[in-house]
């Protein structure tokens, strides 16, 4: 198992954070590096563990199959997604957009403008996990933040989400992996 060990500048505690390949650990200045290896010792069995799960989550993910579809057809598709469980839980006039700004999220509902910015990265994303995110997204019109009320919505509306939250786990693995690439080439 490979560590990489960073000193944070801010913060008091210990941040380990288990990647696809490696573990990641960042110590704050204040901590001693002998404190900070007993630490991780005292975790070992438990990173070990985790970074089995993320390895056979990449792996499951690298076998997923990728839809295309243009911006247009992305948005006519999510919009017709949207108004469905839209009409489901009685809520009307909300607005659909296609952003290119999303990174770490597939969508974004924003409330008081009534509007949902879908990622131009669900545009790789099969139509079931589309119907996912378009109730999650309109899910949050009823209850903006993930508490119970918002999950019992969703689940009301998308009785089998659980399946679905799972495979947008890996397909977010997958996308993201694929798009990297064009990531760091538009940046530059």
């Amino acid at each position: 198992m490979r560590l990489a060990v960073f000193r944070r500048s801010r913060g008091r505690n210990l941040r380990i954070g288990v990647l696809f390949t490696y573990v990641e650990v960042k110590v704050p200045r204040r901590m001693s590096l002998v404190e900070a290896k007993r630490r991780v010792r005292k975790l070992l069995p438990r990173l070990v563990r985790d970074l089995r799960r993320a390895r056979a989550l990449f792996l499951r993910a690298m076998g997923l199959p990728l839809e295309r579809r243009s911006t247009e057809e992305l948005l006519t598709q999510f919009s017709e997604l949207l108004s469905r469980a839209l009409a489901k839980l009685k809520i009307r006039g909300v607005r659909v957009s296609v952003s290119n700004r999303l990174r770490s999220a597939w969508a974004s509902a924003i409330i008081k403008r009534r509007e949902v910015k879908v990622s131009k990265l669900a545009a790789f994303l099969p139509k079931e996990l589309l119907w996912y995110l378009a109730v999650h997204e309109a899910c949050h019109f009823y209850s903006p933040s993930h508490d119970k009320a918002f999950w019992q919505c969703v689940e009301k509306v998308h009785p089998t989400y659980r399946q679905s939250k799972e495979l947008m786990t890996l397909y977010s693995i997958k996308v993201k992996r694929v798009c990297e690439g064009l990531w760091t080439r538009s940046r530059s």
